[in-house]
């Protein structure tokens, strides 16, 4: 099933970037250079509130939540009501065209009616700076980021991670119209378990540290379409037991970025990943990954949306896989039917494969699939504050006890920019 999964998925990225491809070619406009005024000048364009040099955007977000399994359980299912509010705020200033320095505050509160465990406060705190001359920019970010995940589609149960982050980046423009980015990514991950996932440890398996080299080569093809290639040398470290779950990465992938104001925005990658564990006697991964974001608007009101994932993941049951693959693929319509009303409608099919696929009695191999409806319907009182409701159904099917489960949600939304 899979395997017909990935080539349909694959296919139908073929087929929308080539009519990406021949959009774009019609398009008579030159390519040009992004240049360090460019960048700065665009984010000082967007702001509520300007206090001397200093450019505000502050907004409060709350929502309520209902969630008919909140700890992605078969055997007692356990729903609760989930509600978060909390403001956000941006600030962004320049020096003249040398300099853009941005931040981002959001903290809140998360309230659960019965899992008092799962109270908390998330919260994320991001600064960073984009400098650089003319068509060489230079851009560093330093974040820290708390709140209450579901860590991956086969360890969907909450838990509390931290995530700090060091990212640095420099882009050099090259001859015939190219551009050489050369990437720095150092992410800690720790996580703290209020409920253990039918006895295994989410902090124990999934705590670590990943550091990423990354070169990155981008060549316009049409005037709103780039051709980039990615090599990416990758560390990680774990914090428990790291004989057996230390690994080393390499990837190598080509793929097209889109204009963000062209009918196709987002991007779609393919590539080739090897995962090699530092203790030999583990399994290593080596196969294809793909990964696309894509958004097709083919006329104003009507947006079409696709996302898929081939890429291997850390598995909680590392003792008996040290890895798995995470096959996903998810398709959304929104509708625009009035200028300040939307609806939306999606599907989202995955499947999950273990190099070690023996997990029940008899030797018999794992089946892990799992499928997602959902609806929205999204309701503007004016330009910047708006309401959306949402409605999703979920359910994994598997011939393994723990991994099935079905979930209801229900959840409102209201945003507001002060």
């Amino acid at each position: 099933m899979i395997k017909k999964l990935t080539e349909k998925t694959v296919s139908l990225l073929l087929m929308l970037l080539f009519c990406a491809y021949l959009q774009g070619a019609q398009e008579k406009k030159i390519h040009q250079r992004e240049t360090l005024h460019d960048i700065i000048r665009s984010s000082l364009e967007l702001y509520t509130y300007k206090i001397g040099f200093i450019r505000l955007i502050p907004e409060v977000k709350w929502g309520f939540q209902y969630d008919s399994n909140v700890l992605s359980n078969n055997i007692e299912q356990i729903g609760d009501v989930v509600a978060q509010l909390g403001p956000a705020i941006e600030e962004k200033f320049a020096i003249r065209n040398i300099a853009l320095f941005r931040g981002y505050q959001y903290i809140s509160y998360v309230y659960y009616r019965d899992l008092e465990n799962l109270r908390n406060y998330p919260h994320t705190l991001d600064f960073s700076i984009t400098t650089g001359r003319k068509t060489l920019i230079i851009q560093g970010t330093i974040g820290n980021n708390k709140g209450i995940i579901r860590p991956s589609s086969e360890t969907d149960i909450p838990a509390d991670q931290r995530l700090r982050y060091y990212d640095a980046s420099v882009k050099i423009p090259a001859p015939m119209n190219m551009d050489i980015t050369l990437f720095f990514n150092k992410h800690n991950y720790f996580f703290t378990d209020y409920y253990s996932f039918y006895g295994q440890s989410i902090n124990e398996a999934l705590s670590r540290d990943e550091t990423r080299y990354i070169l990155e080569i981008q060549k316009p093809v049409t005037a709103k379409t780039n051709l980039f290639f990615h090599v990416s040398r990758e560390l990680y470290q774990f914090d428990y037991n790291p004989f057996n779950r230390n690994y080393q990465g390499n990837q190598g992938y080509f793929g097209f970025v889109f204009d963000p104001k062209a009918h196709f925005t987002g991007y779609m990658k393919f590539g080739y990943k090897n995962l090699k564990p530092e203790n030999e006697t583990l399994q290593t991964f080596k196969g294809f990954i793909v990964s696309a974001a894509i958004e097709y608007r083919p006329v104003e009101y009507l947006k079409l949306k696709i996302d898929a994932l081939r890429q291997p993941m850390f598995s909680i049951y590392y003792e008996k896989n040290n890895y798995y693959v995470q096959n996903q693929f998810s398709f959304d319509i929104i509708w625009a039917f009035r200028d300040n009303q939307a609806i939306g409608a999606g599907y989202l099919i995955g499947n999950n494969t273990y190099p070690n696929p023996v997990f029940v009695e008899l030797a018999e191999k794992l089946k892990d699939d799992y499928n997602e409806i959902r609806m929205s319907y999204t309701y503007k009182f004016r330009k910047d504050f708006y309401i959306e409701s949402s409605v999703s159904y979920f359910r994994r099917d598997s011939n393994f006890q723990y991994f099935i489960r079905e979930r209801l949600l229900f959840g409102i939304t209201f945003k507001y920019s002060l």
